[in-house]
C-alpha cells in the first residue's frame, strides 16, 4: 500500500513511529528568503523533505495575476518534478472560482450571486468562465500529484458567507464539476476555506470532495465535521496559526492538542491553514514537530 495507488488507506493506516503524516500548503516567499534557499521545485523540495513532511504541497496557476507573497507555478515547470525523488503525497492547489472571480471582480461583486435567490441558472453562469479555466488546469496538471485542492474561502470567522441552500444554487454545482475533472484525471479531490466551515462540510462532500486540507482548528468544529462526513474524508489540519507566530507551547500540551483533534479513526494528516510566513514561523513549526513524534 502506498500513496500513489491507495492515497487514503495510506493515510489511515498507523504511521511507523506511529505520527501522523505532516505537510503545509503554503510556504511563503520569505521563509525562503530568510533561510537563503531558493523558492523553486528545488528549494520546495529540499524544505519540505529537510522537514520530514510527507505531504507536499505546490501551487499553480495560469495567466491570472498569481497572490502576493508565495510561489505559484505554470503546468509546464512541473515537468521539473521529474528529476526530483518523489515524495509520497503531492498536492496541487488550484484557485477556486469565487477567489478567481473576487480578484477579477473584486469582493463585493463577486460575492453578488450567493445573495441572489431565485436566480440560480444565473448565479452559476457568473462562475462559468472561472470553472472552465480552473478545469483546464485540472487537465493540464494531469500526471502531478497524487491530489488537486480546490482553494475557496467560503467562511468568515463565525458562519459562512452563505447558507449552504444559497450554495448549492450557486457554487456546489460548479465545485461538483471541478472535483469530476480531478477524479477523472485519477486524483482526490481536496477542499481549502479558512473560518466557520462545519456547516458545509456535508454539502462539499455531497459535491465529491474527498476531504479537508488545511483548516481553521479554532474555528471548525472537528468532531462535528467527522461525524458529519465519516471516516473516509481527509482532514488535513490541526495545527493553530498561534503557534507559528508564537510558538508552540509545551510538548505535552502539544500532544494532547493534536490527539483531541486528529484522534480516533479515520484520515487525518497534520498542517496548519495560514501556512508558514517566514522563517521564524518555520523554525516554530520544526519545534512543533519535534513536540510530536509520537502522535
Amino acid at each position: 500500500m502506498t500513496p500513489e495507488t491507495d492515497p487514503l488507506s495510506w493515510l489511515r493506516r498507523p504511521a511507523p513511529p506511529g505520527r501522523l503524516p505532516r505537510g503545509e500548503l503554503w510556504l511563503y516567499d520569505q521563509v525562503f528568503r530568510d533561510l537563503g534557499v531558493s523558492s523553486d521545485l528545488c528549494g520546495h523540495a529540499l524544505l519540505r523533505r529537510s522537514a520530514g513532511m510527507e505531504l507536499w504541497f505546490l501551487s499553480v496557476g495560469d495567466d491570472l495575476p498569481a497572490y502576493p507573497g508565495y510561489r505559484t507555478f505554470r503546468p509546464d515547470e512541473l515537468r521539473l518534478l521529474g528529476e526530483l525523488p518523489p515524495p509520497p503525497f503531492l498536492g496541487l492547489i488550484v484557485d477556486g472560482p469565487l477567489g478567481r472571480e473576487i480578484r477579477r471582480l473584486g469582493l463585493t461583486t463577486a460575492l453578488e450571486p450567493l445573495a441572489l435567490s431565485g436566480t440560480r441558472g444565473r448565479s452559476r453562469d457568473v462562475f462559468a468562465s472561472a470553472v472552465r479555466a480552473i478545469t483546464s488546469l485540472i487537465r493540464a496538471t494531469a500526471g502531478y500529484g497524487t491530489a488537486v485542492v480546490v482553494a475557496d474561502d467560503l467562511a468568515g470567522q463565525d458562519r459562512p458567507l452563505a447558507h449552504p441552500a444559497a450554495l448549492r444554487g450557486t457554487l456546489l454545482p460548479c465545485y461538483a464539476r471541478l472535483a469530476a475533472a480531478i477524479h477523472a484525471s485519477g486524483r482526490l479531490a481536496l477542499f481549502h476555506s479558512d473560518g466557520a466551515l462545519t456547516d458545509l462540510v456535508a454539502p462539499l462532500r455531497e459535491a465529491g470532495f474527498d476531504g479537508l486540507a488545511g483548516y481553521e482548528v479554532e474555528i471548525l468544529d472537528v468532531a462535528a465535521a467527522r461525524r458529519r462526513t465519516g471516516r473516509e474524508w481527509l482532514l488535513i489540519g490541526g495545527l493553530p496559526a498561534a503557534w507559528m507566530s508564537a510558538g508552540p507551547p509545551s510538548a505535552t500540551i502539544c500532544r494532547t492538542h493534536v490527539r483531541r483533534v486528529a484522534g480516533g479513526e479515520g484520515a487525518w494528516a497534520l498542517a496548519t491553514s495560514c501556512g508558514i510566513e517566514n522563517g521564524g514561523a518555520w523554525h516554530n513549526l520544526l519545534r512543533c514537530y519535534r513536540a510530536l513524534p509520537a502522535v
